[in-house]
């Protein structure tokens, strides 16, 4: 038993992003059909691709949209890019 005051910290939330393919022309992870009805967790840097995954030594003669998923994270501090004058 925990001595008084004493608490372990409570774990945080953890949210996860999830996909389900309800289209009729395909959802693509990857580059990999997902599949009418299935759904997957995405991960950090995902690429969703829908109609046609993109290939890239084909050529482009239709373009069909696709998306990047980026991971929630901590805030990037930008570092500042100009010089103070002397």
């Amino acid at each position: 038993p925990a001595a008084l005051g004493s608490q372990s910290p409570r774990p945080r939330a953890r949210l996860e992003a999830w996909i389900e393919d309800l289209s009729q022309n395909g959802t693509f992870i990857n580059g990999l059909l997902l599949g009418k009805g299935r759904k997957c967790r995405l991960r950090d840097r995902d690429r969703i691709e829908l109609v046609f995954p993109q290939m890239p030594a084909q050529p482009q003669l239709f373009t069909f949209p696709s998306f990047t998923f980026l991971a929630p994270g901590p805030p990037v501090r930008e570092e500042a890019t100009q010089t103070p004058p002397t």
